[in-house]
């Protein structure tokens, strides 16, 4: 997906080439982090073969709920309909079918209402779906959500099955990258127009790790929380860090619309009294 970054700001224009955007990766023979994506893929009548299909990714946060970026359920300047989509869970190979595989239509979409289509603010979705994943612990479990934004310098990882390259072919089997955090500091030097409801994202030791074009919508996860989704960057790999979406900031937003309450609950002790009645 190629378009002009604009952000919403009247003195300065930042044009780009986005990417949505994993480069440099490894395929861990067991992760513990396949359980939580899911593959989102167009609702063809007659699909070519099985996994052709994929274009996004999403992270499981509830049975039936789906966190992704905006701009993966937009087409032409609005939502696309929601049978246009489906979700396939617990299948970390993209074009093999098992015996566990669910493929779920969609119910809903929602997206972050101020969400721009040219300036990828606010890129963020929710996907209700028709019916549950059946949530194992093993082959697919619901993410945490952040409760607090995380330190620059954190090592954190991003899975997907984007292309392995620029141009490239996108991976069969879920690919991982290990990322840093940067503070916000070092994100605003290399995109001018950056907020505090983006992070910003690389390889420290080695620029030629990243997510990539169909990767979108996937979780930059840390210590099996979900931190980021995927967004944007300029081109894969290309030396620069990755945008993605700050899910910390978003957590009233996705509670409003997921009926979640994730914040921690206060115990309340009461003390009462006893009397006695003669």
């Amino acid at each position: 997906l190629n378009s002009d970054f604009q952000e919403a700001n009247d003195k300065e224009i930042e044009v780009v080439t986005i990417e949505p955007r994993i480069v440099g990766g490894y395929r861990p023979n067991d992760s513990p982090l396949t359980k939580y994506i899911v593959s989102i893929r167009q609702q063809t009548e007659t699909e070519r073969s099985f996994g052709y299909t994929h274009f996004c990714a999403g992270t499981i946060i509830a049975a039936n709920k789906i966190l992704t970026a905006a701009h993966c359920i937009f087409r032409n300047g609005k939502i696309s309909s929601a049978s246009s989509f489906k979700v396939v869970a617990k299948t970390p190979v993209r074009l093999n079918k098992n015996s566990r595989t669910q493929e779920i239509n969609i119910k809903r979409i929602i997206a972050h209402a101020q969400y721009s289509d040219s300036t990828l603010f606010h890129d963020i979705a929710l996907l209700i779906l028709s019916e549950n994943i059946l949530l194992d612990s093993k082959f697919a479990a619901k993410i945490s959500l952040p409760q607090k934004n995380y330190e620059a310098e954190k090592m954190c990882s991003v899975i997907g099955w984007g292309k392995l390259y620029m141009h490239g072919p996108l991976a069969n089997e879920l690919v991982h990258v290990d990322l840093h955090l940067h503070s916000r500091k070092y994100c605003r030097r290399r995109y001018p127009n950056f907020s505090g409801k983006k992070i910003c994202a690389s390889n420290i030791y080695d620029k030629g790790k990243d997510s990539c074009v169909g990767d979108s919508g996937g979780p930059l996860i840390c210590n099996d929380v979900i931190v980021g989704i995927v967004s944007y960057g300029y081109g894969c790999a290309s030396g620069e860090a990755g945008i993605y979406t700050n899910v910390f900031k978003y957590i009233d937003w996705i509670n409003k619309y997921s009926g979640q309450d994730n914040h921690k609950p206060i115990l309340i002790m009461i003390k009462i009294k006893k009397y006695a009645f003669n």
